[in-house]
């Protein structure tokens, strides 16, 4: 099937809202986790190791294998289906947790938490996002949307339900019963189905009937390439046999780390990423430290935030859809503003101020998370199929830069003793993102109009050419 046939093709719609309610749904459950982690852990690893330090090493290995699992779900994409590895990735993440209801020491956590849920969770993105990407086209910022709003209706929902059970079953208690609604991935996983059986193909038995003599010729050229390929693989089977760093390279796609774009995209996320995932870690510490919050007001606040961010996950992809902006440059806008809101919010301690910034806070967020991987499957939209392994390539550049970058994030709190620090060195590091992006952004911007005009250049000499010709 061609590439042209594929894209005609792609459902950008009908069953592939199965696919994306069965996203929200698994993310309701497993994805909230990662900003559920402070409120969750946090007073049993201060009873264990009263640092902040030891919060961000558990939560940064979290980060690190749930990236990492790039390089390995990206090439398991193209033996398995997302489906299994949805449902591995579920079942996974519930274990882990249950497991962890079991911990008593730090190394506990780090093997039970960090290494099953974060796998756990790395997969189930990488998996979810391959299929969503398969399913749509020209809808793909609204499904993507919806699906990630799965994890905005946990972060909602959820820290209520924590607060519930850690005060009446405590810890141990309170991560078996979340463990066991993690298994509710199953069910949404379970929903997934290959897009190859609800692809729209039309008149394919026309197109065969059109010209015989073309088809046949088709084949000659199909079965000469074939025997082409087949005595080449016969020369060269003994070198591929032993030539294990090719295979490798192909399988995932390493080629695309030549490519400067891909490597200024990719480091630009991980920044982002990393100033995100920190910030999922001190929130809850801050509000309850800094703010003094309650419990329950700390619960109520992290909902606030969660809510707008849900809200405008929903609603943006409505109008971001419509305009004729790349999501490289939306995610970069969003950026900016998230650096805004959290200046605003280290200058503030006063609990309804604070409620209210974080409203605002959760509705710039929003911009990022959903044109985040959108940003991926823009750079692939010449080549699809590199989607899957460009995907997980970035995930393993965010795990390099949360293991080293949101450690060094996790020690300022504990160097300085202050919040409103760490925020301001999460913005310099979104500052970073801006500093690589922009004059890369501008490069491309001058060498598309200049091609262009060369384009115009060429058309307009061979028009006048032609004019001559027929003078």
């Amino acid at each position: 099937m061609s590439q042209r046939l594929k894209s005609n093709s792609i459902p950008n719609g009908g069953y592939g809202w199965f696919i994306v309610g069965g996203a929200c749904l698994t993310n309701i459950f497993n994805q909230s986790l990662i900003s559920l982690f402070g409120l969750l852990f946090g007073d049993k690893i201060h009873s264990i190791s009263n640092s902040t330090g030891s919060v961000a090493l558990i939560m940064n290995v979290a980060s690190l294998f749930l990236n990492f699992s790039g390089l390995v779900t990206g090439p398991l994409l193209k033996f398995y289906s997302p489906r299994a590895l949805t449902l591995f990735g579920s079942f996974l993440s519930g274990s882990g947790l249950i497991l962890s209801s079991f911990s008593t020491e730090i190394w506990h956590l780090l093997i039970s938490y960090s290494l099953c849920v974060g796998f756990a969770l790395g997969m189930i993105i990488q998996s979810q996002f391959n299929l969503i990407n398969r399913y749509f086209s020209t809808r793909k910022g609204t499904a993507v949307g919806i699906a990630v709003g799965g994890t905005g209706v946990g972060q909602t929902l959820m820290p209520h339900v924590v607060r519930f059970l850690l005060e009446f079953y405590g810890f141990s208690g309170a991560i078996l019963i979340m463990g066991g609604l993690a298994w509710n991935g199953l069910i949404g996983g379970s929903l997934y189905q290959p897009v190859e059986w609800h692809m729209k193909i039309k008149k394919k038995k026309k197109k065969k009937s059109k010209s015989t003599t073309e088809i046949d010729e088709i084949d000659m050229e199909n079965t000469d390439q074939g025997l082409n390929m087949k005595k080449t693989t016969k020369l060269h089977f003994n070198d591929r046999l032993n030539d294990f760093g090719r295979q490798i390279f192909e399988l995932m796609d390493l080629k695309l780390l030549r490519d400067i774009s891909f490597l200024t995209l990719t480091v630009g996320l991980a920044l982002a990423y990393t100033a995100s995932i920190n910030f999922s870690m001190i929130y809850p510490f801050y509000l309850q430290n800094v703010a003094n919050m309650t419990k329950s007001e700390t619960a109520m606040s992290m909902s606030l935030l969660a809510g707008a961010d849900l809200t405008s996950r929903l609603i943006l992809p409505l109008f971001t859809d419509r305009l004729n902006l790349s999501s490289k440059l939306l995610f970069l806008i969003g950026i900016i503003l998230l650096g805004s809101v959290r200046l605003v919010l280290a200058l503030v301690s006063d609990k309804i101020t604070v409620m209210a910034v974080s409203v605002l806070f959760g509705l710039v967020r929003a911009i990022t998370v959903v044109q985040q991987n959108l940003t991926v499957s823009e750079y692939c939209h010449k080549n699809p199929e590199l989607f899957g392994n460009a995907l997980g390539l970035n995930m393993t550049v965010k795990a390099l830069f949360v293991i080293s970058l949101g450690q060094l994030l996790g020690w300022v709190r504990d160097f300085t003793g202050s919040y409103a620090m760490v925020l301001h060195a999460q913005n310099l590091v979104l500052l970073l993102v801006v500093l690589i992006w922009v004059p890369e952004m501008i490069h491309q911007k001058i060498m598309t109009r200049r091609r262009g005009s060369y384009q115009e250049l060429c058309c307009d000499s061979i028009k006048d050419e032609c004019d001559e010709c027929l003078k």
